[in-house]
């Protein structure tokens, strides 16, 4: 058999529930998060492809999904992907609080679904892997997205060393998601910069709850995949 190339491989994985779904998504978060993410401007183009780049994380998610959780997922995310793109064209504070209410629900429910999967019985392979890392990075951006809801709804809740308010509100609101994606991922892996503090009660508990998670979960992870591994091989295999 001919082996597929990268792109047969990465179309194959996009549109079908395989484990390649996993590496598959695996590319489109590190694409976004730090390629596209960092590099490309948040007004004009550069806003529209960071948004269709966050499109095709949702849909490869979807296909990551046990088959129990796929159609409310796939519902869940074309009520983001609506409402998302729509913000472009009204421009409603109302309307990016259900875009962020619909996300959030959506990365909540594809971590909770992809980290079932990783965990089910079976050998330790590369896709488990690149599942695991996904699980990961869905995390930051579930917690980026929380704090982004809570700002928007008390401007209070963190303190920031700059202001976003400047600019069209779209504009507002792709430099808020940026700004508390970083936080989440810094919070995450507890490097703790300080430019960005919580205030609020419910802010610093989702934080010390995210920097807990960021300590645990590489910890029970290996410890998980060391025993899976363990149960798969025969018996008498070192």
């Amino acid at each position: 058999m001919v082996r597929r190339g990268l792109i047969g491989r990465l179309a194959h994985g996009l549109m079908q529930p395989s484990e390649e779904s996993m590496t598959v998504l695996l590319v489109w978060l590190v694409i976004l998060l730090f390629v596209a993410s960092p590099l490309l401007p948040r007004e004009g183009a550069g806003a529209y492809l960071l948004h269709a780049l966050f499109s095709l994380v949702l849909l490869s998610s979807t296909f990551s999904l046990p088959k129990r959780l796929r159609t409310i997922s796939a519902v869940i995310a074309v009520l983001s992907f609506g409402t998302g793109w729509l913000t472009y064209a009204v421009a409603a504070p109302p309307l990016f609080i259900a875009n962020v209410v619909f996300t959030i629900t959506f990365v909540g429910i594809a971590t909770l679904g992809i980290l079932t999967r990783i965990l089910a019985p079976g050998p330790v392979t590369r896709f488990r892997i690149h599942g695991a890392i996904v699980v990961y990075l869905l995390s930051g951006l579930f917690f980026g997205l929380v704090f982004a809801c809570i700002f928007l709804l008390d401007h209070a809740a963190f303190n920031t060393p700059e202001t976003v308010w400047e600019g069209s509100l779209r504009l507002q609101y792709d430099k808020l998601l940026g700004r508390f994606t970083y936080f989440s991922f810094v919070t995450l892996t507890t490097l703790g910069y300080g430019d960005i503090t919580p205030i609020n009660g419910a802010a610093r508990q989702l934080v010390v709850l995210e920097a807990l998670m960021g300590q645990l979960y590489p910890a029970v992870l290996l410890a998980r995949l060391v025993s899976m591994e363990l149960a798969s091989r025969p018996n008498g295999t070192d």
